[in-house]
């Protein structure tokens, strides 16, 4: 992320916690995604495990693997994304591997969101929501 996203630096470097997630996704007709990431406190070096999981309905088709990366502006906006899990909605896609254009979203509360390519290639416009939750037993076994 900090060598393919200018400003970048500056937003990681400002936040107290970040996350990232390794994320499928799939579309024809409908669209289904999941993944997997970690959420980790700059301060304390804590990493919370943690899954991903969308679906919805959508025009168009393909598939596509990516990473998509969260800069929290606030220990509380970070605490409250891996207790009590997050929910979005969303989605275009135009991307063709790792060429398409790396998009950075930010949040009404300060949190910076970027998605990163990796592969794949997806022409879509869906209707979806995606949740984050706790990978409880990975997260239970680093203790």
């Amino acid at each position: 992320l900090l060598r393919r996203a200018p400003g970048s630096q500056s937003q990681f470097g400002d936040s107290p916690a970040y996350a990232v997630f390794d994320t499928r996704k799939m579309s024809f007709l409908i669209t289904t995604g999941f993944g997997s990431g970690v959420a980790v406190d700059k301060k304390t070096g804590r990493r919370i495990y943690m899954k991903m999981a969308s679906g919805g309905i959508n025009v168009g088709m393909g598939a596509q693997l990516y990473q998509v990366v969260f800069l929290f502006p606030t220990q509380a906006l970070f605490e409250s994304f891996v207790s009590k899990g997050w929910d979005a909605n969303a989605d275009a896609d135009a991307a063709a591997g790792k060429d398409a254009e790396n998009l950075a979203l930010r949040l009404p509360d300060g949190t910076v969101i970027y998605k990163l390519n990796e592969s794949g290639v997806i022409l879509s416009a869906s209707l979806s929501g995606t949740k984050y939750w706790q990978w409880e037993e990975l997260n239970a076994a680093q203790k």
